[in-house]
C-alpha cells in the first residue's frame, strides 16, 4: 500500500514540473483508444504506442520483440522457445487480453483462451510491414467488449496511401539452425494501396523442439469516390513443429520435457480476411463497416486429435462530431463461433455460439481541449448467457507545463471460451454451466514530458477486482467459477533521447496478483511474477549504424501457496545493424548475452544465442 501512496504523491510532483516542452507527447495521435483517430490526450487510460521507427531503433525483428520492453507487459513462453507464447498485461491472465489486427478482432475458437496470442509472437517484422503497435492498458469493455478487462493491443500494418513503390528482402540464420527469410512488396497513390509480406521461420529448436512456420499479410486499399474507400485485410500463417508434453507442477518441483518422435509432430493453420467500408456521410458524421472471418485448425498427431474453429465478425461503426468540442461513438458487433473436434478422424463434437452487442461513447472537451471527460456503455446478449452491461468514466486534463493528468473506472467481462465450456473429450471435461465472469478496474496516471519531448515520465497506478473467475481444477480436469480475484499494482516509464547519438527506455511493473480460495482465504495467482523491470539503451554512434542493448529482470514465479516455481532471473539482449549502402543492410543479435541459467513456466530457456542477417530494401 506504501508503493501505491509513493506514486501517488510523484503524480502530485509532476503535475507542478517546469515547463520544458513545445510539442508534448499528449498531442501524439492514437487509434485504439477510442476506435477512432484521435489525441492522446483524449485517452483516459496508459495508451502507448510504438512506431515503426521505435521498432528500428531497437531492432525488433518479431512482435514480442517489439513489445518486451513494454511497462505493463508481461510476456512468456507457454510452450517453450520454439516460438509459441502467452502475453498478459499488468498481472491479468492472457485471455483479458484483446489482439486485434486493423481494427479486427483476433479470435481462434478452438483455442483454450479463444486468441492468437500463442501464435503471434514469431510474426516477422519486415521493413515497413507493420506501421504501428498501440498498447492499450486497464478494462475496455464498452468498446472492445469481451476478453478485453486487461487491455488491448492493436497491430496496424503498413499499407497505406500516397506510398509509393517499395520492396524489400530479409534474410537470416543463427543458433538451433534458424533460417527466417521475409519480405515486401507495396505500392499506393491517391487511389490506391498494396501491401504484401510473406514470411518463412525454420529451426531445429532448444531442446531439439523444431518447428516451420509460413505465411503472409496483404493489404490493399481502393477509393471508391472521395469520401468512400474499401480495404482489405488478410493474415495467414501455416505451422508444423515437434510434439511434446509440457511441462507441469506438481508436488513442489517441475516435471521433465517429454518429445515425441518427428512423426507425431504438431501441425495447423491460422487465417484472417476482413473488408473494411469507410463512408464520409457528412463533415459530422463517418460510417465504417467491417466484415470479417477468422479460421484456426491445430492437430496433434501424438493425441489423434484435431481442433478447427470459425469465427464470423460483424461491425458497424459510427462517429459523430456535431461540435468541435463533442464527439460520439456509437456501433453494433456481432459475432458467431462454430468449434469443431475429432478424435482419429471421427468427429467428436460441434460446438456453436452466437453474441451480438450493441455500444456507445461519448467525448466532451473544455478548455482548449486541457479538460476531456469520457463515458461509455455496452450492452451484450450472448445466446447462452444472460445480458451483460458494462460501463467506464474516465478524465484527462492537460496542463500548460506539459503534464497530462488521467483517471477512469471501468467495468468489464470475459464469457467462456467453447473450449472451456465443453472440453475436448479426453483431457479436458466440458462444463457446459460456466458462466462469464465480471470485473471492475481503476486507474490513477500522470504523464509527463520536457526538453522539447526528449524527455518523457509516466506512472500510473491500478486495481481490477474479479467475480467468478475461470479457473482450471486440475483434480476433476474441468474448468469452473471461482469466488474471486484482484489485480493491483503501479507502472513507470521513463524515456529520454538526450541528443542525436542516444535513446534510453526504462520500465519498472509491480503487481499483486492474488485469488480467492473456495475456503476464503487469498492465495498468490499462479506463476505470476511481482516485479518486471526492462531498459533499453538505443545507441547511434554512425549514420548507418545503430546499436541496441535490452535488459530485462523478472521477479521469481510462485505457487499459490508462495512456493518458488521458478527463480527470478535477468537477461541481456544485444542488437547491431549497419546500412551497407542505400539498399543493404547487415544486421546480428546476440540473445541471452550473460548466458543467464534460467527457467519459464518450467521450460529451460536457451543460453546464449545468436542471429545475423542482410536485409535488401528497393
Amino acid at each position: 500500500m506504501r508503493k501505491l501512496f509513493s506514486i501517488a504523491a510523484l503524480c502530485g510532483l509532476f503535475a507542478h514540473a517546469p515547463a520544458l516542452a513545445a510539442d508534448m507527447r499528449m498531442d501524439d495521435i492514437v487509434i485504439s483508444a477510442n476506435k477512432i483517430e484521435s489525441s492522446a490526450s483524449e485517452a483516459a487510460s496508459s495508451v502507448s504506442v510504438i512506431t515503426a521507427e521505435d521498432m528500428e531503433a531497437r531492432q525488433s525483428r518479431t512482435l514480442m520483440d517489439a513489445l518486451k520492453a513494454e511497462p505493463g507487459v508481461f510476456m512468456g513462453n507457454a510452450q517453450g522457445p520454439a516460438g509459441v507464447n502467452t502475453l498478459m498485461i499488468r498481472g491479468s491472465k492472457s485471455r483479458y487480453t484483446q489482439l486485434r489486427f486493423n481494427g479486427i478482432p483476433l479470435r481462434e475458437a478452438g483455442a483454450i483462451e479463444g486468441n492468437y496470442d500463442a501464435l503471434l509472437g514469431s510474426l516477422q517484422l519486415a521493413p515497413g510491414s507493420v506501421s504501428r503497435i498501440e498498447v492499450l492498458k486497464g478494462a475496455q469493455g464498452s468498446l472492445y467488449g469481451s476478453s478485453a478487462a486487461g487491455g488491448v493491443v492493436s497491430i496496424y500494418s503498413g499499407g497505406r496511401w500516397d506510398s509509393g513503390f517499395s520492396a524489400s528482402l530479409d534474410l537470416s540464420g543463427g543458433s538451433y539452425g534458424t533460417f527466417t527469410a521475409s519480405g515486401r512488396i507495396a505500392s499506393g497513390d491517391d487511389r490506391y494501396y498494396v501491401d504484401f509480406v510473406p514470411m518463412f521461420t525454420r529451426s531445429d529448436g532448444h531442446e531439439r523442439l523444431w518447428y516451420e512456420q509460413g505465411g503472409f499479410i496483404l493489404g490493399a486499399g481502393l477509393r471508391l469516390s472521395e469520401k468512400t474507400s474499401l480495404e482489405l485485410t488478410s493474415l495467414a500463417m501455416s505451422f508444423e513443429g515437434a510434439s511434446f508434453d509440457a511441462p507441469f507442477y506438481s508436488g513442489g518441483q517441475w516435471s521433465k520435457l517429454v518429445r515425441y518422435g518427428d512423426d507425431k509432430k504438431t501441425s495447423g493453420h491460422v487465417m484472417l480476411h476482413g473488408l473494411t467500408l469507410t463512408h464520409e456521410a457528412s463533415d459530422i458524421w463517418t460510417v465504417q463497416g467491417r466484415a470479417a472471418l477468422t479460421r484456426s485448425e491445430r492437430r496433434y498427431r501424438h493425441y489423434g486429435t484435431e481442433y478447427l474453429g470459425d469465427t464470423a465478425y460483424l461491425e458497424l461503426l459510427n462517429t459523430l462530431k456535431p461540435l468541435e468540442n463533442l464527439t460520439f461513438i456509437a456501433g453494433t458487433e456481432y459475432e458467431a463461433q462454430q468449434m469443431e473436434l475429432e478424435s482419429y478422424g471421427v468427429k467428436a463434437q460441434e460446438q456453436n455460439a452466437g453474441a451480438f452487442s450493441a455500444y456507445a461513447k461519448g467525448i466532451l472537451s473544455f478548455l482548449g481541449r486541457k479538460l476531456v471527460l469520457s463515458a461509455g456503455g455496452r450492452f451484450s446478449k450472448h445466446e447462452d448467457f444472460e445480458s451483460k452491461a458494462t460501463w467506464d468514466a474516465g478524465l484527462s486534463y492537460a496542463f500548460d507545463t506539459g503534464t497530462r493528468l488521467f483517471g477512469n473506472v471501468a467495468t468489464g467481462f470475459y464469457a467462456p471460451s467453447l473450449y472451456q465450456r465443453y472440453g475436448d473429450g479426453s483431457w479436458v471435461k466440458g462444463s457446459p454451466a460456466l458462466e462469464p465472469e465480471s470485473s471492475v478496474s481503476y486507474e490513477l496516471g500522470v504523464e509527463q514530458a520536457l526538453w522539447d519531448d526528449r524527455l518523457v515520465l509516466n506512472a500510473a497506478v491500478f486495481t481490477t477486482e474479479y467475480e467468478d473467475q475461470v479457473a482450471y481444477d486440475i483434480a476433476r480436469q474441468a474448468y469452473y467459477n471461482a469466488d474471486e480475484a484482484k489485480v493491483r499494482g503501479f507502472e513507470l516509464g521513463f524515456s529520454v533521447q538526450p541528443g542525436e547519438l542516444m535513446r534510453i527506455d526504462l520500465g519498472w511493473t509491480h503487481v499483486s496478483a492474488k485469488q480467492k480460495t473456495a475456503g476464503g482465504t487469498w492465495e498468490h495467482s499462479f506463476q505470476m511474477p511481482d516485479d518486471r523491470l526492462t531498459g533499453t539503451v538505443c545507441l547511434f554512434p554512425m549514420d548507418r549504424l545503430k546499436l541496441s542493448l535490452t535488459g530485462r529482470w523478472e521477479d521469481k514465479r510462485k505457487d499459490a501457496d508462495g512456493t518458488v516455481m521458478d527463480d527470478a532471473f535477468f537477461t541481456l539482449d544485444a542488437a547491431a545493424s549497419y546500412e551497407v549502402s542505400d539498399h543493404m543492410q547487415v544486421y546480428a543479435k546476440v540473445s541471452n548475452l550473460l548466458d543467464e541459467d534460467y527457467a519459464v513456466y518450467g521450460w529451460d530457456m536457451p543460453g546464449i544465442h545468436a542471429v545475423a542477417g542482410v536485409r535488401f530494401t528497393f
